[in-house]
């Protein structure tokens, strides 16, 4: 919600527009169509199958979202990812960033990339956010060869073990890592360097 209020912030303003914005015309319009909308188009059937429509959907989207949560969150979240506060400074950097700032679990067939939403090459979807889905499985082995040749971390764990360090930053026990900016300082200017050179 908060990422939400962000993108929409008016620019004239520091104060996020109000959450009743939000609700109107996100949740509202979405749980109308899932809990009101498609049960009643059960009714003929009686309200038997109205309820049993509602209970499925209301399943659904329990069952739906634990999943997302599962997959999409761990990789996110760690003591050995970083998180930033600022914007990348330059392209290398933009490109740096999404790979310290993400992790992958385990990659390559079917079940496997379905079951996790494909997003278990959550690194390349950052650097390459287009392309097909498939293509993740041929750049992901250019990507993290890539990394190790240049020293870049590339973390690829089980989603389990992700999981655990996504808990531990939760509960406060573990924090994700921050890179500190050093400003850069012009060089100080003696009185000796400034002074015009000596006559041949």
């Amino acid at each position: 919600m908060r990422a939400w209020q962000h993108r929409h912030r008016a620019r004239d303003t520091a104060h996020p527009l109000p959450c009743g914005l939000l609700l109107r015309r996100c949740y509202a319009p979405y749980a109308l169509l899932i809990f009101v909308a498609l049960p009643l188009l059960f009714a003929p059937l009686g309200l038997w199958a109205v309820f049993s429509a509602w209970c499925n959907s209301l399943m659904a989207e329990v069952l739906t979202n634990l999943h997302t949560f599962f997959v999409v969150g761990p990789n996110h979240a760690g003591d050995d990812l970083f998180r930033f506060d600022d914007r990348a400074t330059s392209r290398g950097e933009f490109y740096v960033r999404q790979v310290i700032g993400s992790a992958n679990y385990r990659t390559g067939g079917d079940l496997t990339d379905h079951a996790h939403l494909w997003l278990n090459y959550q690194i390349e979807h950052h650097l390459f956010p287009d392309v097909p889905m498939l293509a993740y499985r041929r750049v992901q082995p250019k990507v993290q060869a890539l990394c190790a040749r240049y020293g870049v971390p590339y973390v690829q764990q089980p989603v389990t073990q992700r999981f655990g360090k996504m808990a531990r930053v939760f509960v406060g026990t573990a924090r994700m890592r921050r890179i500190e900016r050093v400003p850069l300082r012009a060089p100080a200017l003696s009185p000796s360097s400034c002074s015009p050179p000596a006559a041949p």
